[in-house]
């Protein structure tokens, strides 16, 4: 790996690890070339994001090189594949921004009924109280 694409990795790691998102989605849709130095990569920010509790996918469908990539590298069990990036949830509109005006044109979940301290369904499926 030449040394600007190690500056670039380190970078990224850097970030993700500095914003600490609840998960990470890697787009991979696009990509028709990759070997080892990607799966490494990937590897990478999968133990950064598991150690900190936190969570990575990997969006597809996958080109068929990619796809045969990992699973001829046996890569496929230490990911989370989805057709679709999902958005991150951390519970509605009105009990994640009471009283806080958001813009127009920006993304906003749909308000619900349920209490102020009610436990909401996290990122990854688990229940996050607010």
């Amino acid at each position: 790996m030449e040394g600007h694409d190690r500056e670039i990795r380190h970078d990224i790691l850097a970030g993700v690890n500095q914003r600490r998102p609840p998960s990470v989605v890697i787009d991979l849709r696009r990509l028709h070339h990759a070997d080892h130095h990607l799966l490494q990569f990937l590897l990478e920010i999968q133990r950064a994001q598991t150690s900190a509790g936190r969570v990575l996918f990997i969006s597809g469908p996958l080109q068929p090189v990619i796809g045969r990539l990992f699973d001829l590298t046996g890569a496929l069990v230490y990911f989370t594949f989805t057709a679709t990036p999902p958005l991150p949830q951390r519970g509605c509109e009105k009990c994640v921004h009471p009283g806080r005006r958001i813009p127009r044109g920006r993304h906003r979940t749909p308000p619900c009924d349920a209490p102020r301290d009610a436990p909401h369904a996290g990122p990854s499926g688990t229940t996050d109280s607010l």
